[in-house]
């Protein structure tokens, strides 16, 4: 909830998710939720509502950020595709411009992907 919050800039939520909103906040902050509730044209009281429904499609990243690290030193970070394999994930993280100027003109040993958590050019 807190980066919900925090990601939230004013104005960007629609009425419904303002509204999902105050019924979650509501179990901690009951007089605040209230209020969001009412601001936003709801009827009746937040407290009574029933709890939001998970839509299991929206707990998934399309794309996860993972380190990249060159002889185990943080040389910048990349977005790749959740479901890509090492090789693809590889590939990306070499084109990094960080990584590239790390590893311009040496020879790579190895190369040591998980995906998902990061990658290692050792050189």
């Amino acid at each position: 909830m807190i980066q919900f919050v925090n990601d939230a800039s004013p104005g960007s939520l629609t009425k419904d998710q303002a509204g999902r909103l105050a019924v979650v906040v509501g179990v901690f902050a009951p007089h605040i939720a209230e209020e969001v509730w009412h601001r936003t044209g709801h009827e009746g009281l937040c407290c009574v509502q029933a709890w939001p429904v998970v839509d299991p499609t929206m707990l998934t990243d399309s794309e996860v950020e993972m380190p990249v690290q060159v002889n185990g030193k943080l040389k910048g970070r990349v977005m790749v595709p959740a479901n890509a394999d090492a090789k693809a994930i590889e590939a990306i993280a070499a084109k990094d411009e960080k990584v590239a100027q790390a590893i311009e003109g040496k020879p790579i040993k190895k190369v040591i992907v998980v995906p998902g958590k990061m990658v290692n050019f050792i050189v």
